[in-house]
């Protein structure tokens, strides 16, 4: 028998569960806490469920469903089996050669603020470069951003490892001049609200996905080989990571 049918789990609906799970209560705490911050500074998630579009969210967002977890008690299901990483890229003719080079260039960036942004302004810290004193632009579609790059309107693009921008551009030519540690990708998480043991049992048929044809149908609709099992650390520390937001956002302040 189908072990997620077994678990009283219907595949059509485990996506949605799942969303529902990790954001459908979350909204109220952290639309209260984001609203005193400026539109644009706000993850695209938190938008979506302070405009009520939570059960749709984008799950790809790392740091907010980190932020669930560390400061309203959110639990960590599982993650996709391959992890993702934040590319800065370049064109093959570039004369860059790492990320130290990228002080004075011009780059281009996912949203400002977004889970990326906030990546490849770690990197750059850690490279002794406050993001906040370049001339970065930011776009919003990742095909946009590798567009850009391949007309070389900018020097340096900012681009996620499961992109398809990123499974091509290499392929196509272009290099990729430093990758972010890697990261927790497609995370699922559930409200304090949910049980031990209903949590327990949505990892176990989220993992089990990949055993049978049906559970790889799913997989495939969402662009996904399989989910493994989460665990708040991995969020935490990527929280600590990437620092704070306000931080970045005043990096460039006396």
């Amino acid at each position: 028998m189908n072990p997620i049918k077994q678990r009283g789990l219907s595949l059509g609906l485990l996506r949605t569960t799942l969303l529902l799970l990790a954001f459908g209560t979350w909204g109220g705490a952290l639309a209260q806490k984001q609203a005193a911050k400026p539109a644009e500074a706000q993850p695209r998630l938190i938008l979506a469920i302070n405009e009520g579009g939570a059960a749709n969210a984008d799950a790809t967002e790392t740091d907010v469903p980190a932020e669930a977890i560390r400061d309203f008690g959110y639990q960590a299901i599982a993650m996709a089996k391959e992890p993702s990483q934040t590319l800065f890229i370049v064109p093959k003719t570039s004369r860059l050669k790492s990320i130290a080079d990228v002080k004075g260039k011009t780059i281009v960036t996912p949203d400002q603020y977004s889970n990326m942004w906030r990546v490849a302004n770690a990197m750059l810290r850690d490279s002794n470069i406050i993001m906040a004193n370049e001339q970065v632009k930011a776009m919003r579609d990742q095909a946009a951003i590798g567009w850009s790059m391949e007309n070389s309107f900018y020097d340096v693009g900012v681009i996620n490892s499961v992109s398809g921008v990123a499974r091509s551009w290499e392929k196509n030519g272009g290099r990729v001049l430093a990758r972010s540690r890697e990261l927790p990708n497609m995370p699922f998480i559930a409200s304090p609200e949910v049980t031990e043991e209903q949590v327990a049992k949505l990892r176990v048929a989220v993992i089990a996905l990949d055993t049978t044809d049906s559970g790889k149908a799913v997989l495939k609709k969402i662009g996904l080989t399989g989910f493994q099992a989460a665990n708040s650390k991995v969020f935490l520390d990527f929280l600590a990571w990437i620092g704070d937001l306000e931080v970045a956002k005043n990096a460039d302040q006396p």
